[in-house]
């Protein structure tokens, strides 16, 4: 259940991440038309975008790694857990990162909480993820994990 869960959940912090990075590129293309610039905003965009293909990336290599397992009916391993569990803490804390660099290129229009640049609701939804299933605790037991694995297949 456990990897099937991390997973799901990544899933939805990347799409709200997604949406995040999308209402910045709208604010971003209307300064442009305006000639207002770029300079922070343009560069936290830039970083918003590379770590969203991170979290990608991240988050379709454990897909396919838990359909295999799913499809296998195998039970949990350790190294199966240390990766979900990584996925976890790296979904959470990597799209909240997304967020806040996104309200950075949105300024006061993604503060609010209304508006087709707000970005303020995903921030608070995405600001629960790192603490639904503790991320400090989930460290814990991973480190844990690695320590009692023979393998290192981490």
């Amino acid at each position: 259940m456990v990897p099937l869960t991390h997973t799901l959940w990544a899933a939805l912090w990347l799409g709200l991440a997604t949406e995040a990075v999308s209402r910045a590129v709208k604010v971003s293309r209307r300064r442009a038309a305006g000639n207002n610039g770029g300079g922070a905003a343009q560069s936290a965009l830039g970083e918003a975008r590379w770590r969203l293909a991170s979290l990608e990336a991240l988050l379709a290599d454990m897909t396919v790694r838990t359909q295999e397992f799913l499809d296998e009916g195998a039970q949990p391993t350790a190294s199966q857990s240390v990766r979900t569990n990584a996925l976890k803490v790296a979904a959470s804390e990597t799209a909240l990162e997304i967020a806040h660099l996104s309200l950075r290129v949105c300024g006061m229009a993604g503060y609010s909480e209304e508006g087709p640049f707000s970005v303020a609701r995903i921030i608070r939804d995405l600001s629960s993820a790192p603490i639904m299933i503790n991320n400090s605790q989930l460290l814990d037991s991973t480190a844990q994990l690695m320590l009692m694995e023979r393998q290192h297949d981490w």
